[in-house]
């Protein structure tokens, strides 16, 4: 049996302009990493002083600490430029790493996988995509357990999907997908045909 549909709350017709941004981790998450590996770098440092080499588990937990901390710093980075910018015209993902713009009509498929308490949503249109996470409506967004969603992505999801002239959604192995209703059948369910 297939899960009934994820239901978004109603978006605001009255401003479709908005500016959505993904929650980033905690910098004292980053800086208390960041002095771990310092520490171990010093330690390390002293222990080569005094015995003249550095014991190869030290050296394996000074890179797995400098690893971690890179990257916890390079998540946070995306993470506080990246950016979904919804207007009257269409939408426009902006990351470090990619950008794109799609007018609504363009806008082909949306697909909403769930996870752990929200939705992974992926946006395609003919040339572009791009993903977001969300939680789902009705969870708190007052304490987010997870870096990199967007609090009110539900309200932006809302958004896209009342721009597009989609379908109902269909379920596929473990996703809701809607696609974009061609032109004449768009313009024949307008019309109250079938």
């Amino acid at each position: 049996m297939n899960p009934k549909p994820p239901v978004f709350p109603q978006a605001d017709r009255n401003n479709p302009a908005a500016i959505y941004r993904p929650v980033s981790t905690s910098r004292r998450n980053e800086l208390l990493s960041w002095i771990s590996a310092a520490a171990l770098a010093v330690s390390g440092y002293y222990t080569i002083y005094r015995t003249g080499r550095l014991p190869w588990l030290h050296s394996l937990f000074l890179g797995i600490f400098l690893t971690a901390s890179a990257a916890i710093s390079l998540a946070n980075w995306l993470d506080r430029e990246t950016s979904i910018t919804s207007s009257e015209q269409g939408i426009e993902y902006s990351s470090p790493l990619r950008h794109c713009t799609m007018a609504w009509q363009s806008v082909e498929i949306v697909r909403i996988l769930t996870f752990n308490r929200g939705f992974r949503i992926f946006v395609q249109s003919g040339k572009d995509h791009f993903t977001y996470r969300t939680i789902s409506p009705g969870v708190s967004k007052s304490e987010p357990d997870q870096p990199g969603i967007i609090l009110d992505g539900d309200l932006l999801t809302a958004q896209i999907l009342e721009q597009g002239c989609f379908s109902f959604p269909i379920w596929q192995d473990g996703y809701w997908e809607y696609r974009a209703a061609k032109p004449e059948q768009a313009n024949s369910s307008a019309s109250g045909e079938t």
